[in-house]
């Protein structure tokens, strides 16, 4: 009887530790499988976060450098209007005028088709670039009649737009939303 019983204890016993065995090799399976899974969503994140704020920066560069583009040829434009207009230099001058619109128009499209003017900060950029433009076409229809001040106000006021919206756009980027 005491081998027979020495054979159950030990069967026992064998049974036992197969099975803490399997427990604990399920256990940390799903430990660890549960560790992927938060590892996954934690990386998923962090690499949407990063997208998201590398685009921002992209953004808000291009419309810097877009609306300081704009502002060399509206300073340019501006300039060559405040000039003395000789009759031989006349054609010329349309033609490099005309040119400059062009380039104008160009980069306050792209600036505000850029722009979400359901956002203060935003709008209020949109809406300075169009009043300088609104400015732009005055002074070309008065010839001779330059309000250097008011050009210098709107100047401002879109770099100040400009301003507010980096910060804005760096807060959004520094809380990753």
């Amino acid at each position: 009887m005491s081998t027979g019983s020495s054979t159950l204890v030990a069967l026992i016993s064998a049974a036992a530790g197969i099975f803490g065995a399997l427990a604990g090799g399920l256990a940390s399976y799903l430990l660890a499988r549960q560790k992927a899974k938060t590892d996954l969503e934690l990386e998923t994140k962090r690499l949407q976060a990063n997208l998201v704020a590398t685009e921002r920066l992209r953004w808000l560069q291009d419309i810097r450098e877009r609306l300081s583009n704009l502002y060399k040829q509206l300073d340019l434009q501006y300039n060559l209007l405040k000039r003395p207009m000789t009759s031989g230099s006349n054609a010329t001058t349309q033609q490099q005028l005309d040119v400059m619109s062009s380039e104008i128009m160009e980069q306050c499209n792209m600036i505000t088709l850029m722009l979400n003017p359901a956002k203060p900060d935003q709008a209020e950029l949109r809406d300075t670039v169009q009043q300088v433009l609104k400015f732009m076409l005055t002074a070309f229809q008065q010839t001779g009649v330059f309000n250097d001040t008011e050009y210098a106000e709107l100047k401002q006021a879109a770099f100040g737009a400009m301003t507010r919206l980096g910060i804005e756009t760096w807060r959004q980027v520094k809380t990753l939303s």
